[in-house]
C-alpha cells in the first residue's frame, strides 16, 4: 500500500473521528463540561464562566475541520488546526492525571464517548497527534500546502 492512499485513508478516518467528536459534544456536552470544570478551576478568571459556551465552540471548530478533512478543502490548515486542537484537548486531560483527580469518564466525544477513561483518552489523542504529525510532513514533502510560504523562492530566471 503507498503513501498516498494510507494519507487518504488516515484523512477520512481522522475527518471523521472529529466530526463524530463535535456532533456528540453538541448533542450532550455534560461530561466534557465537567470535565472543563475540573481542569480549568485555577484558570476561571481567564476563561468564561460557562463551561458549556467553551465545549460548544471547540464542538463546532472540530466539525469545520472533520468537514474540511473529509473535503479534502484546506487540507493542510485542516492538518495544523487538528494538532493544535489536539493540544489544547491534551493539556486538560494531563492536568487532570498530574492533580490526581478522579474522574471516571473524559466526556471527550459527548455521547460518542463510550465511557472512555481519561488516561484513555491521553493515549489516543498522544497517538492521534503522531498520526497527524506524519500526514504534515507527507504534505510538507509532496509540496502540497504551506511550504511555498517557508521555502526559499528561487530565481526566475
Amino acid at each position: 500500500m503507498n503513501q498516498e492512499k494510507i494519507f487518504l485513508a488516515l484523512r477520512y478516518a481522522i475527518g471523521a473521528f472529529f466530526l463524530l467528536s463535535g456532533v456528540g459534544k453538541i448533542i450532550d456536552s455534560s461530561l466534557a463540561e465537567k470535565v472543563l470544570m475540573y481542569a480549568t478551576e485555577d484558570f476561571r478568571s481567564f476563561l468564561p464562566n460557562n463551561p458549556r459556551l467553551i465545549a460548544l465552540g471547540f464542538s463546532i471548530v472540530e466539525i469545520v475541520v472533520g468537514g474540511l478533512m473529509i473535503a479534502n478543502k484546506l487540507i493542510t490548515s485542516a492538518v495544523m488546526a487538528s494538532c493544535l486542537l489536539l493540544l489544547v484537548f491534551m493539556l486538560p486531560l494531563g492536568e487532570l492525571l498530574f492533580k490526581g483527580l478522579n474522574v471516571p469518564v473524559c466526556g471527550c466525544s459527548g455521547v460518542f464517548d463510550f465511557g472512555m477513561s481519561v488516561q484513555a483518552a491521553l493515549v489516543r489523542n498522544v497517538i492521534l497527534y503522531g498520526i497527524l504529525m506524519w500526514m504534515a510532513f507527507y504534505l510538507q514533502r509532496n509540496g502540497i500546502g504551506w511550504q511555498g510560504f517557508f521555502a526559499k523562492k528561487k530565481n526566475a530566471q
